[in-house]
């Protein structure tokens, strides 16, 4: 078996943890350890091949069973244990801790980290070493589809856990050697304009980045020069082999040796890491450099696909977790596509001849990797920038020529203050030159559908097999399959009409579609930073392909109206409808209806001259579509329920009623429930509200009445299908997309 093939089974069998719904038990995963010894000894060709791909998924299998396990220790109760400051940031007085292990236990392997708050600075920085009493919880993830999927990357990074330093006691205080850096390097940089940026150019450090600057790399698709990756590491590398390049110049002929360029290209791709606070991107980044360099001074000859396949591999074996990281895909699919761009789609051979065709291989590079990579981003971001071609084309040579060398002699000169401030000004100075002219681009971020996502699939597919003239013979196939795809499309029951409630945490947010179009019925929260309309409601709908028409408000509650502004501002065409504000498009009181694509729409609750905005004044609206209706109340209490009961028209059953208040206790009557005679009940809850809602007692009145209960804080989004004579629902946790690291971890679900 070759190491080519070793690499293949390894990766195949690792990444099905992509896709798992649950993660095997101990039981099956010892039975198939078994099965992949006995067939390793069976003289049947192909069986090493089954046996090393068994091997690498109970691998993989085990690594996310050890890190459930952790969690689950780690969050029952409050816990002392040991721990190690990995980063500390004072503006939201939050940890990055490496929980090394609980009181008198065995250390944790594999490693666990944890993001927790303190409430009085003890000089943290990172190296130090504290034993600490910590009261943790485990990450639950607001989770929508198309929307950031922070639970993966919470897996993924294995920072699955957040909480709160309760007790902290001192073993070692002494700051580690990058910390001692960056405080001495703050100094040289702290008051330039672009201090924020050197500093993650530098250090990794991004977390003082302002939002305008975000937005800027966002739209001009040069976020990824300001994260500490294989561009920077290579500089470091590059750097560092010149430097003992110069060195030899003062050898004797016979020291001079390929080997100590390579050497410190070594040594400064390390440091350069250990700055990045060794970052997985950088780290990643650090293993290929040293492979690469390994492979040189062994002397062996392997093709650039076999390098990369080989690194692919072994990052994955060495953590199989990394397999759910985007920006581990990003990295490696960046470079396959490098590869696959220059051996398939060349340029002429008379524009690598002469330095004066460099502008044509830079735009050939850029072309490259903006084409090819349009699927890939499509799919992580939900989007992609039209400017990025033409800003990469001047942001790229000015960072790598000049900003990240000035840097670097930044901080080689820290020892001569002078020199270093000079090095730090320079870098300044040049990422003026970088980022003014990118101000000036128009904003080219495009959040695009998943219908885009299929077109950019199927183009990069055509011109793969126009360029390999796959056409004349696969031609029939193709065509075959596009057809069986499109029947059995055709073939499939489509919904008359259909709702979603969003996972929008504490707060509500229901969207009514019917031919891609739809009606919003409130619009989340708001939070310093942010809001549900911008960061939640805006990209599910673009991603869907849904067009907003109407904004019904049901009260002027902040979890409610949040990101109204927001939908406005991208939508402005969309009409509204509430009962508080003092002019109105259109109210929402008791007696107004409507009809909206053939659905009707009718307002039970509030009574005419209630306009306080309160709970009680929420606009309780009734949707009606052949045999199925639907009750969405907003955050109306008892007294408006009392009311619903004695005055409201509410007439036959109740298919699926939006459960009231987030299912506080002060809602949800049972009278009301059992005159509603409901099937399905729908509530908008986070999981660890201050609130701890739904209640525990609400749920329960819910079943006794014969109601089938889900919540977002269980479910994440809740998608429901209303067919002719049906319907479907279905949760993103359970049904849409069930993964095992989708799940509800640590402690039982009532606990919240």
């Amino acid at each position: 078996m070759t190491w080519t093939q070793v690499s293949i089974w390894s990766i195949l069998g690792i990444l099905p943890l992509l896709f798992l719904p649950r993660l095997p038990t101990t039981g099956s995963v010892t039975m198939l350890l078994i099965a992949a010894v006995v067939i390793g000894w069976l003289p049947i060709k192909g069986s090493a091949y089954i046996s090393l791909l068994l091997f690498a998924f109970c691998w993989a299998v085990w690594q996310g069973q050890t890190l459930m396990r952790d969690i689950s220790t780690l969050t029952q109760h409050p816990v002392t244990v040991e721990a190690r400051v990995i980063s500390h940031d004072a503006a939201r007085r939050a940890l990055t801790l490496h929980v090394i292990a609980l009181r008198d236990g065995p250390q944790l392997f594999p490693p666990v980290y944890a993001r927790v708050y303190y409430q009085q600075n003890q000089g943290w920085c990172s190296g130090q070493q504290w034993q600490m009493q910590l009261s943790l919880r485990p990450v639950h993830a607001l989770l929508n589809e198309g929307g950031y999927d922070a639970q993966r990357f919470a897996v993924a990074s294995r920072k699955p856990l957040t909480g709160r330093v309760t007790l902290a006691t001192a073993l070692d205080t002494q700051c580690n050697w990058r910390e001692r850096i960056i405080q001495r390097a703050e100094k040289h940089y702290t008051g330039l304009h672009y201090a924020p940026l050197l500093r993650a150019l530098a250090f990794g450090e991004r977390d003082l980045l302002s939002a305008d600057i975000r937005k800027l790399l966002r739209d001009t698709g040069t976020a990824h020069l300001m994260a500490i990756s294989g561009m920077h590491i290579g500089l470091a590398a590059g750097f560092g082999a010149m430097l003992g390049r110069f060195m030899q110049l003062m050898f004797p002929a016979r020291h001079i040796s390929y080997r100590w360029p390579l050497f410190w290209a070594m040594l400064f791709a390390l440091a350069y890491t250990g700055l990045s606070g060794s970052q997985p991107p950088a780290m990643r980044a650090l293993f290929a450099t040293g492979f690469w360099l390994g492979i040189k001074l062994a002397g062996i000859n392997i093709t650039r696909w076999q390098v990369w396949l080989y690194c692919v591999a072994a990052l994955l074996v060495s953590d199989p977790l990394t397999v759910l990281s985007d920006s581990f895909w990003l990295s490696v699919l960046a470079v396959a596509t490098l590869f696959a761009g220059y051996q398939f789609f060349p340029l002429p051979p008379r524009f690598l001849q002469h330095k004066r065709w460099w502008i044509v291989r830079l735009i050939h590079l850029q072309l490259l990797m903006t084409l090819l990579f349009v699927p890939l981003q499509i799919l992580i971001f939900n989007g992609i920038s039209y400017t990025a071609l033409l800003a990469n084309l001047w942001a790229i040579p000015l960072i790598t020529l000049v900003t990240v060398p000035a840097i670097l002699l930044g901080l080689l000169s820290l020892p001569w203050p002078a020199l270093s401030a000079m090095g730090w000004k320079a870098a300044n100075l040049s990422l003026a030159w970088t980022l003014v002219p990118l101000q000036h681009l128009p904003e080219g971020w495009i959040t695009v559908s998943r219908f885009a996502l299929l077109m950019a699939v199927c183009a990069g597919g055509i011109i793969f097999a126009f360029r390999f003239t796959l056409w004349r013979y696969l031609a029939a196939t193709l065509c075959a399959s596009a057809w069986l795809v499109i029947s059995w499309r055709e073939s499939e029951e489509q919904p008359v009409w259909q709702m979603d409630m969003l996972d929008v945490g504490h707060g509500l947010a229901v969207v009514i579609t019917k031919d891609r179009h739809s009606v919003l019925y409130d619009a989340g929260g708001r939070w310093e930073g942010g809001d549900a309309g911008e960061r939640i409601i805006a990209p599910w709908l673009r991603w869907q392909g849904i067009t907003p028409e109407q904004l019904i408000l049901s009260h002027a509650h902040l979890d409610h109206r949040g990101g109204a502004e927001s939908l406005r501002k991208q939508w402005p065409a969309m009409t509204e409808r509430n009962n508080f504000s003092a002019s109105p498009v259109f109210a929402c009181h008791q007696g107004e209806q409507w009809v909206w694509r053939g659905l009707q729409f009718k307002v039970l609750y509030p009574p005419q001259g209630m306009t306080k905005g309160g709970n009680n004044d929420s606009c309780v609206l009734l949707i009606e579509a052949g045999p199925h209706r639907v009750l969405l109340t907003g955050d109306m209490e008892r007294s408006a329920e009392q009311y619903l009961l004695t005055h409201g028209s509410i007439g036959r059953p109740i298919t699926v009623l939006q459960v009231p208040h987030h299912g506080s206790n002060t809602s949800s009557i049972a009278p009301l429930l059992r005159r509603l005679q409901g099937e399905h009940a729908l509530a908008s809850a986070a999981r660890f509200s201050p609130w701890r809602l739904p209640a525990k007692k609400v749920i329960q009145r819910y079943k006794h009445a014969g109601y089938q209960w889900w919540d977002t804080a269980q479910s994440g989004q809740i998608h429901v299908d209303f067919f002719s004579n049906q319907v479907r629902i279905k949760g993103l946790r359970e049904q849409i997309l069930p993964r095992w690291y989708h799940q509800w971890f640590g402690v039982p679900r009532d606990s919240r």
